[in-house]
């Protein structure tokens, strides 16, 4: 992709990652903006689709299912373009996470792995979505202990936190499950 069209790619995730409604809505500001100029280019595409996701999650939507819906068909867009991504494959599973499908989710999120092992986001929505499956805990916990590693100042790190407190949580181990909480609520 030429420079430009990664320009904004980046600066519109580094306001995702602010994490803070004006943030969002800045970052949407320029990736729109950039993909109106490169409607091919797969960063925006796929920074786009993230920070509607990261909009949705949080409660910065007025209208969750639309912006659920929009962050698909651009993960799908993107995918269409290069499936090799592992960014993309990351924003695959975060639709099939919020559409409730984990078994696909988790598909995605593995493949990201496969392609980039050292993608620590890769590992920490991993170890989010199986936090949520019981008897998939340990498995969790695995995952964001490697995300941690791989990245220990990552901007999401609280994500890799909360996976580990949710997999407590879930797990029955409710001590270990408040002492991760507090960590990634300091985290974020």
């Amino acid at each position: 992709e030429n420079m430009v069209a990664w320009d904004y790619a980046v600066r519109g995730r580094w306001h995702v990652l602010r994490l803070s409604k004006e943030d969002n809505t800045e970052a949407q500001r320029l990736l729109r903006e950039g993909l109106a100029l490169y409607p091919n280019s797969v960063s925006i595409l796929t920074f786009l689709s993230y920070s509607l996701t990261t909009g949705v999650i949080f409660g910065w939507s007025k209208d969750p299912p639309v912006w659920l819906t929009e962050a698909r068909e651009l993960a799908e867009r993107a995918a269409n373009l290069d499936e090799n991504d592992a960014w993309v494959q990351c924003v695959l599973g975060l639709g099939q996470f919020t559409a409730k499908q984990p078994d696909k989710a988790i598909g995605h999120y593995r493949k990201a792995i496969a392609m980039n092992p050292s993608f620590a986001l890769g590992h920490g929505y991993l170890a989010l979505q199986l936090a949520f499956i019981a008897g998939r805990t340990d498995e969790a916990i695995k995952e964001a202990e490697t995300a941690i590693r791989l990245s220990p100042r990552d901007p999401e790190l609280y994500h890799f936190f909360y996976a580990n407190g949710m997999s407590d949580f879930v797990a029955g181990r409710y001590g270990e499950a408040v002492t991760w909480a507090e960590k990634a609520e300091n985290e974020r």
